[in-house]
């Protein structure tokens, strides 16, 4: 068994908010650097670590965790289309093998996965279904989150599981600390808005532009250095 880690950052305004000078350019580069790791590793599982942007998972029912048998591509920001390649049975076992340790995941046999997911992916692989992928969701939007301590108990358990398989395997983490997207809370927003963080589910072709405009624009306010939406605050990160 082998296992070959990489973390990336994940943003769809890399198509519509350019940062100064050579910025853009190099991180380009090096995602092109890092496609070219994955193709010569060749892996034949990947395990991608994501959130979710109230695209796929919402408050009428929101795990801390999920495991995805069966998952497709929103297509937010039009980003990757159509079924990940999920090997079912190898998913259902992880299942089982996180139970048998006291973690108890949530699973989803028709689970959503935004950018978040799907840039990463097709930024390294260049396709979803290329290599067989099991998406593992972290709730890292919608308040009360899991503590940094239940997902370092998380991350553990499936390296427990991994490192039974004789496999090629490639652990994907798809995030970022610079930054706070500009994600609405419930509790604090119009009773319309809070609907859609509670059932959002399959929004309008025009509603989901509306959403992505206004993403569009704070980026495109960060981009010139006028507005920041909230700073790194490493008090924050909790019960680690």
């Amino acid at each position: 068994m082998t296992i070959k880690l990489i973390c990336t950052s994940h943003t769809p305004l890399m198509d519509f908010c350019s940062p100064p000078g050579t910025t853009e350019k190099h991180v380009r580069q090096v995602f092109q650097q890092l496609a070219e790791q994955v193709k010569e590793y060749d892996p034949e599982l990947i395990v991608i670590f994501a959130p979710d942007h109230f695209n796929g998972f919402f408050y009428d029912l929101m795990p801390a965790f999920c495991v995805g048998v069966r998952a497709n591509a929103v297509g937010d920001w039009d980003i990757g289309k159509g079924p990940l390649n999920v090997p079912e049975n190898a998913a259902k076992d992880l299942i089982s093998a996180l139970y048998d340790t006291g973690i108890d995941v949530a699973q989803s046999w028709r689970m959503q996965a935004d950018h978040g997911f799907v840039q990463p992916l097709m930024l390294l692989c260049q396709d979803l279904q290329r290599y067989p992928t099991i998406p593992v969701f972290i709730n890292c939007a919608a308040n009360p989150l899991p503590t940094c301590r239940r997902t370092v108990a998380l991350g553990r358990a499936i390296g427990q599981f991994l490192f039974k398989t004789d496999q090629r395997v490639l652990l994907l983490g798809s995030g970022g600390l610079s930054h706070d997207p500009p994600i609405s809370q419930i509790g604090q927003v119009p009773p319309e808005v809070e609907e859609g963080l509670i059932a959002g589910r399959n929004p309008t072709k025009e509603a989901r532009q509306r959403r992505q405009s206004r993403v569009i624009a704070v980026g495109e306010s960060l981009a010139r250095g006028e507005n920041v939406v909230a700073p790194l605050n490493l008090s924050g990160m909790k019960n680690c």
